[in-house]
């Protein structure tokens, strides 16, 4: 028989044997049932005896024998499999057939300890679903949450087979959660790589205040988070427009984006414009929450009439920016109007003009002449923002 030089990264293979699965990711934890080695060798076309291939690690006196050897087809190559116990450390095993040496490889042991060590959590986040819509959030409104999830993508050194070892679980002081917690467990797709996504429902609590999620193993805490319950008018007063826009269609087909529709002596200047929408963005001051309101856009005309024209709709409504564009109005219908305003059971929370704050003029006095006429609005912050920043830096 002849055989070839063995390329050690591509000739011989190291898998082990863990919660019922043969895997390969290394290194092999301490905790592995057996680990098999395998050599892939060039042959001749001689008989092969399996107690010719012994494998030999370094401070072993007895040298282990082939336990299956599998041919090609062709017969031409054969794969030649040890099962060993698992190492307490890494070490280092050369594979002989006879008298001839076919390639060395180290078999890299992980110690429980360092498993646990090297095992994290990323993206740890808690989801509410409000109305149709799901949020990552950590604050909710009482009675406003409809179900309660935690995630977290669990990242470990080594296969996550080595938590069959371990009680992986959710402690919790969520009301309906027992105190042993709830119990996670992993498929067997999850227990062959080193990182994938866990989702766990979680009773929805049904009283005011702060709560407590921590994802443990055993009793080492892997990651803990916060989930703050408040009341519904809570939520409401923290509720504000952040800014408005108008969403206009030109002659041209164009769709624009603008702060402010085009002026004239002071009046909306509509010429060239086919249509356009008035747009608020809602937020709350509130951390990260999840919750629900109904908003009702108003129409103020020229003569300080409020337009039964006006639309309600239920808006899921987070700390980020929420666009509200229920109407599209043509601009033969924009020319009665003065002003949109937003509003939600407790009142108006914006405005939105249809013309651009006025520049201030200096009196006689040097003070500004007031004028009482124009209505702020998100927008004429945005713009005061802006012309303050200028002044500060000087642009």
């Amino acid at each position: 028989m002849t055989t070839s030089t063995i390329d050690t990264p591509r000739g011989l293979h190291v898998r082990y044997e863990k919660a019922g699965l043969i895997l390969d990711a290394l290194p092999v934890p301490a905790s592995a049932d057996v680990v098999i080695v395998e050599a892939n060798i060039k042959i001749a076309k001689v008989k092969l005896e399996k107690h010719d291939f012994v494998l030999q690690a370094d401070g072993d006196t007895e040298p282990t024998t082939a336990e299956v050897i599998v041919r090609d087809n062709a017969r031409t190559s054969a794969r030649i499999y040890f099962r060993i116990p698992t190492p307490k450390r890494s070490v280092r095993v050369a594979i002989r057939w006879r008298e001839h040496s076919l390639g060395e490889i180290t078999i890299p042991i992980q110690a429980a300890g360092d498993f646990l060590k090297g095992c994290t959590l990323r993206h740890v986040c808690l989801h509410a679903k409000v109305k149709e819509t799901t949020v990552a959030c950590k604050t909710i409104v009482q009675g406003q949450c409809q179900s309660l999830s935690a995630s977290a993508v669990i990242v470990s050194p080594g296969s996550l087979a080595s938590l069959a070892d371990y009680d992986l679980h959710l402690q919790s002081d969520l009301p309906g959660v027992d105190f042993h917690g709830i119990p996670v467990g992993l498929t067997r797709a999850q227990l062959s790589v080193k990182e994938t996504l866990l989702t766990v429902p979680l009773p929805k609590p049904k009283r005011m205040g702060d709560y407590r999620v921590s994802w443990q193993l055993d009793t080492h805490r892997l990651h803990e988070c916060f989930l703050r319950v408040i009341s519904k008018k809570k939520y409401m007063r923290s509720l504000r427009v952040s800014a408005t826009r108008f969403v206009v269609k030109l002659e041209s087909g164009e769709m624009r984006r603008l702060r402010w529709l085009p002026t004239c002596d002071g009046e909306p200047n509509l010429d060239g414009i086919v249509e356009a929408a008035p747009c608020f963005f809602i937020s709350s001051s509130e951390l990260a929450i999840a919750g629900w309101t109904r908003v009702t856009l108003g129409m103020v005309d020229v003569h300080g009439e409020t337009s039964p024209n006006g639309s309600s709709q239920d808006l899921v409504i987070t700390d980020g920016a929420t666009p509200f564009m229920p109407i599209t109005l043509t601009s033969h219908e924009l020319r009665s109007i003065k002003h949109f305003t937003l509003a939600t059971e407790l009142g108006t929370i914006g405005t939105l003009p249809l013309v651009p704050a006025p520049t201030a003029q200096f009196n006689a006095e040097g003070a500004f002449d007031g004028n009482q006429e124009f209505l702020w609005s998100a927008a004429a912050d945005e713009q005061l923002n802006e012309k303050l920043d200028q002044l500060l830096g000087g642009g």
